[in-house]
């Protein structure tokens, strides 16, 4: 399949885009979650991005865990557990608008795969296999778009948006680096999410 500009699937982009706005301005307020208080990362922080999945000289802008209680944005879609992740290539660029290199992920961790489906479905409405389900093996709940402004040109950046259920874990991407990269960062991630088949620490 062409890596060529196409549309960006929907992925409930009001709350998202919201989501993204926040964590990158550093105003995203942290919840209780067991890492805060030191007794080990949780499931969606272990499957998140690190940053080893990334070129050098990125910086991690901002992370977040929860939700602890109602109304959290992860509540919405019936999560159990949440983390996001920001990088940017320096930190100014976390400041919005990001400039450069910048990759936004967010994990979603339920009390099961069958849960973690219905929260996929009530996220992004539908599958548009445009990348991951079959190039990247990401399993036919995926939509995953990779749009490069210049053309074809895997070399060059890219702007790429997805979003993807496996197992437990329902996993979005959202970032502008180039593709050989995105593809390093979210595969590596998706091996996380396969061998933590569960939010239960």
């Amino acid at each position: 399949m062409r890596v060529g500009p196409r549309r960006l699937p929907l992925i409930a982009l009001g709350a998202l885009g919201a989501s993204i706005a926040l964590i990158l301005a550093g105003t995203y307020v942290y919840r209780a979650g067991a890492s805060i208080f030191g007794f080990g990362q949780s499931p969606a922080e272990r499957v998140s991005l690190k940053p080893s999945d990334l070129p050098s000289g990125m910086t991690q802008c901002t992370s977040s865990a929860g939700p602890a209680g109602k109304g959290g944005t992860a509540d919405a879609y019936g999560a159990a557990d949440e983390w996001t992740t920001v990088y940017a290539e320096t930190p100014q660029a976390c400041n919005l608008p990001p400039s450069g290199r910048h990759v936004f992920t967010w994990v979603l961790g339920y009390q099961s795969e069958r849960a973690a489906v219905a929260g996929f479905n009530s996220l992004v409405g539908s599958s548009d296999c445009s990348h991951g389900c079959v190039e990247w093996g990401l399993g036919p709940n995926s939509t995953l778009a990779c749009g490069d402004p210049q053309g074809t040109n895997q070399s060059g950046t890219v702007s790429c948006l997805g979003t993807w259920q496996r197992n437990a874990f329902v996993l979005t991407f959202a970032g502008a680096m180039g593709f050989d990269a995105v593809k390093h960062a979210v595969l590596n991630m998706d091996a996380r999410a396969q061998q933590n088949s569960s939010t239960k620490s």
